[in-house]
């Protein structure tokens, strides 16, 4: 969430297949499009006296500064509109990515704030595995190497590409986390699998 607001709808639970850009919830945007009404309201009296201004300089009746002060008025306005749109885009959550729902943390009705996690999406088809390898062994690995990955479930051996060896040791276990994107996984793999 990127606006504080209730939920109205949502239209995907874990398990459902999504695309990108598709509408995951909608969040109520009644206060937002009360706002924009004021600053469209606010934005054609900013016009309508920015016109005026003009036409009373043209006929000599004000001055230069009276118009520049009309004129930033309205483009103050302008953008007051302009930004309370883009707020209004904000209460529909649409999906980042083509992918699997994997959670579903909010139901219609739940109060949303900024940084709330209202669903996870993962990409099937661009796996990850972090794996703490020990520090005796690291000098084996290299960014872009490629390696084969056994995993319990399925019950099968995959290949894969290093692509992080992070540069920290763990104090405790003596390991480094690896990073390796896995290939043509397909639908193969879930989330959180060891």
């Amino acid at each position: 969430a990127r606006i504080p607001a209730y939920v109205s709808e949502v239209f995907a639970s874990a398990g459902d297949r999504v695309e990108k850009g598709q509408v995951l919830v909608t969040l109520d945007d009644r206060d937002i499009r009360q706002q924009l009404a004021g600053a469209e309201a606010q934005l054609n009296q900013a016009q309508t006296e920015y016109s005026r201004a003009k036409s009373l300089l043209e006929k000599q009746a004000t001055t230069q500064q009276a118009l520049t002060a009309a004129e930033s008025m309205y483009n103050a306005a302008q953008a007051q509109v302009e930004q309370v749109k883009v707020m209004l885009t904000y209460a529909q959550v649409e999906s980042p990515i083509a992918g699997i729902v994997t959670e579903r943390r909010i139901e219609a009705g739940d109060l949303a704030n900024p940084g709330t996690l209202l669903l996870a999406v993962y990409d099937p088809t661009r796996m990850r595995l972090e794996a703490p390898v020990p520090v005796r062994l690291i000098d084996r690995l290299a960014i872009g190497q490629d390696v084969e990955v056994a995993l319990e479930r399925p019950a099968r051996t995959f290949a894969g590409t290093v692509s992080e060896i992070v540069s920290e040791v763990d104090a405790a276990s003596r390991t480094q986390l690896v990073k390796v994107h896995l290939d043509n996984v397909e639908d193969a793999v879930l989330p959180g699998t060891f």
